[in-house]
């Protein structure tokens, strides 16, 4: 629960004490010999070293970005952005911070709708993988010698690999699916195991679909995983075998790929536990890499964060609150009640987060790194144009970062370095690496004061779901149009 949590965190800073000690007194007991040089004491520190201030633009696009993600040891970034392309920029490692990024490739999607959705990249950095709404997942070599433009066709090859096909069906390589054919849906969500054998895809279909890259063929497909769109997929660990997938249907499933063949099409059920929580869709999962806890967002303008072992099955959960029922368009409307009066009764978080802005887009959420801040934070991407940065031992917000002027939906985290870069749909790239003492003060720009509540059941009581006529009484009618947002075919 919450205090395992803070303890494995404390732990990975250095205990207490460490916590506790000022800056000045650690630097000085570094330099007699005092301090041993460990990741734990780094973390202590690293954790103390935030980014902060104003953000520095690295790039300006003409359309918006939509994902955001260092790539390995964070030698390069990649973003995707809504004109169909992957940009990808030599950060320069260990100088990131200071060195100037540039642009090393520009990978042009094929057969784009509506904006790239997601991007995920192989262990050994050698192949990214790219979708948009369209059951189509593009494999593009990144050590290829095409020069810096990418071009299906023109200067490089990027397979195919067709998310509709049946098990039996090899769908890499080869001539691209026809458009035409086949069942038409959308991948919201990508995820590659660190073995680089297999890709995970989350769909409008309400399925959650695998795919055997080194056999060439669909490992699986659970049909009906979900009562909605799957919006977020993720190996809950570096072993490859459980996945994560978080849904429009307000629900958090985890499934483990080794009780289902090869070849299979699992119908509804044959998932390991539900979490439940979000009163609305959920739009990320970020799993902590340990096998125990994630963090997710969701529409209901929440962060939470659960440990896996409270998951429960579908019969512990009454029918009427397994799905979320009085949905709104976060697309086009404000959250129309307050996040502080709707909670989930049977909620098996562990801690809650408000403040940031779920609104328009999938807003991603995520840890901090475990070598450079012992994953003592979280941090999400708003559509107010800040990112927000909590604190997992003090439940507080640790710093906001300002630079966008539009919705940022994803946002990442150098991972050996005090660096963190962001798109956002103001088409600019942004890094931060100055630096303030943690706790120095934090400005709330967005309005209301962000906060956390434990949803530990031994610690403090859970609100309960606001009645029918409660809810009805909160809602706001009229509709709520953002000068950023434009129709789309989906929600991402």
């Amino acid at each position: 629960g919450l205090r395992d949590l803070r303890a494995e965190t404390r732990r990975a800073c250095g205990g207490a004490a460490l916590i506790n000690t000022p800056t000045h007194r650690l630097l000085g007991a570094r330099e007699r010999g005092g301090l041993t040089p460990s990741r734990a004491s780094r973390a202590c520190l690293g954790a103390r070293l935030l980014p902060s201030g104003l953000g520095e633009t690295m790039d300006m696009h003409q359309a918006r970005g939509y994902v955001a993600k260092f790539v390995g040891s964070g030698n390069l970034f990649m973003v995707g952005f809504q004109d169909r392309r992957v940009r990808v920029y030599d950060t320069g490692g260990a100088n990131a911070a200071r060195a100037r990024w540039r642009p090393v490739k520009e990978i042009f999607a094929r057969q784009l709708c509506w904006t790239i959705t997601d991007t995920a990249v192989s262990s050994d950095n050698r192949t990214l993988a790219y979708s948009t709404i369209s059951p189509v997942v593009r494999l593009v070599n990144l050590e290829a010698g095409g020069g810096f433009e990418s071009v299906q066709n023109v200067t490089d090859i990027h397979e195919a690999v067709d998310l509709s096909s049946s098990p039996g069906e090899a769908a890499r390589g080869g001539p691209d699916p026809d458009p035409e054919g086949g069942e038409r849906f959308g991948v919201w969500s990508i995820c590659m195991s660190r073995d680089g054998t297999r890709l995970v895809a989350g769909t409008s279909a309400c399925s959650v679909a695998a795919y055997d890259l080194q056999a060439s063929r669909p490992a699986f497909s659970i049909e009906g995983a979900h009562d909605d769109d799957v919006n977020a997929v993720s190996f809950l660990d570096s072993s490859g075998q459980v996945v994560v997938s978080g849904s429009d249907d307000s629900t958090i499933k985890l499934w483990d790929t080794r009780t289902r063949a090869a070849g299979s099409s699992g119908g509804d059920g044959g998932h390991s536990g539900v979490l439940y929580g979000h009163t609305e869709g959920v739009t990320c999962v970020a799993p902590r890499g340990d096998g125990r806890y994630l963090v997710s967002n969701g529409k209901d303008q929440k962060a939470k964060v659960w440990d896996v072992r409270r998951m429960g099955g579908d019969g512990q959960v009454p029918q009427r609150y397994r799905v979320s029922r009085k949905s709104f368009d976060y697309r086009w409307q404000r959250y129309p009640y307050n996040p502080e009066r709707v909670s989930h009764p049977h909620d098996s978080s562990v801690m809650t987060f408000m403040g940031h802005h779920v609104l328009h887009t999938l807003i991603r959420v995520n840890w901090s790194p475990l070598e450079t801040t012992g994953q003592r934070f979280i941090y999400s991407g708003s559509a107010c144009g800040s990112l927000i940065v909590y604190d997992i031992l003090s439940g507080e917000v640790e710093t906001v970062l300002q630079k966008h002027g539009s919705v940022v939906r994803d946002c990442d985290w150098h991972p050996t370095e005090p660096v963190i870069a962001s798109a956002g749909w103001d088409g600019r790239v942004v890094r931060w690496a100055r630096f303030r003492e943690a706790g120095e003060g934090v400005s709330e720009p967005w309005g209301d004061a962000a906060h956390f509540r434990s949803s530990s059941g031994d610690e403090m009581q859970f609100d309960t779901m606001l009645s029918e006529s409660e809810w009805s009484d909160e809602a706001e009618d009229e509709e709520y149009s953002s000068p950023d947002s434009e129709d789309s075919t989906g929600s991402g």
